[in-house]
């Protein structure tokens, strides 16, 4: 199990970053939309975004009362589509990220992540990259997919970005 997971009761000064991510994103979802968590954890961000459905998906597995898989991000590929993909504190962890942000751009309308912003290699042996503000833009941005907020989290050294789907 990582030292990284954020376990229930969720709501407490430690997890006060991590909870706000998931409340900008609850400003997203429209009643009816998918939504798909990538590295959930124990699934607690489905109760703050109360989507109408929800998979979270992890390598270790979620809360029993949550909808999701347990699976490789680096490897897995979803089965159903989803308006909404978020990844919260994430791409840092993975060894090869390109196949993480290929499935999360399969989303319909928005993608919402969050990396570090400031080196954490080597201090964490979790993190395998570093990011500065701004990469997660580089990484996401293209033909099909537009920055639509940046959010710059001070308190928790992270950057938290929001990317629209262009209209075709």
């Amino acid at each position: 199990m990582s030292i990284e997971r954020i376990t229930d009761p969720f709501v407490s000064p430690d997890t006060y970053g991590h909870e706000f991510r998931y409340h900008l994103a609850k400003g997203f979802v429209r009643p009816g939309d998918t939504v798909l968590d990538a590295a959930c954890g124990t699934g607690y961000g489905r109760r703050i975004m109360d989507p109408s459905f929800y998979i979270g998906v992890d390598k270790e597995q979620p809360n029993p009362s949550v909808p999701g898989a347990v699976a490789d991000l680096q490897t897995w590929m979803p089965l159903w589509a989803f308006d909404i993909a978020v990844g919260f504190e994430t791409i840092e962890h993975l060894e090869d990220f390109s196949h993480y942000v290929e499935v999360l751009k399969q989303a319909r309308r928005w993608i919402i992540v969050s990396t570090p912003v400031i080196p954490t290699v080597g201090t964490n042996p979790y993190h395998l990259h570093d990011f500065a503000p701004g990469d997660l833009a580089h990484i996401f941005e293209d033909g099909d997919w537009e920055t639509y907020q940046v959010v710059q989290q001070p308190s928790e050294y992270s950057e938290i970005i929001v990317l629209k789907r262009r209209a075709p």
